[in-house]
């Protein structure tokens, strides 16, 4: 493999554990803080599971724009024709 086209691959790799990682924490909040606590008397939870929600959201977009901004670079790095013939 070129080296060139390593640091965006990597990248992308990266973006998609982050977006993985954000949409569970997300979900996490919305089940676990939200819908299971429905109609209990103490809902707490969903102040203090706060953090979990932001930090899941800054995941998710950190991980939707490096995969966007590797597949660009890729598509740059294809559109000169660098190659191991250079």
């Amino acid at each position: 493999m070129d080296s060139r086209r390593a640091v965006p691959i990597a990248g992308i790799i990266f973006g998609v554990l982050a977006l993985a990682a954000g949409l569970s924490l997300i979900a996490i909040y919305a089940v676990d803080a939200v819908v299971t606590r429905v109609g209990e008397p103490d809902q707490s939870r969903v102040f203090w599971y706060l953090p979990l929600l932001f930090v899941g959201i800054m995941g998710t977009a950190t991980g939707g724009f490096v995969v966007l901004l590797s597949r660009q670079w890729l598509r740059e790095l294809a559109s000169r024709h660098i190659g191991p013939a250079d």
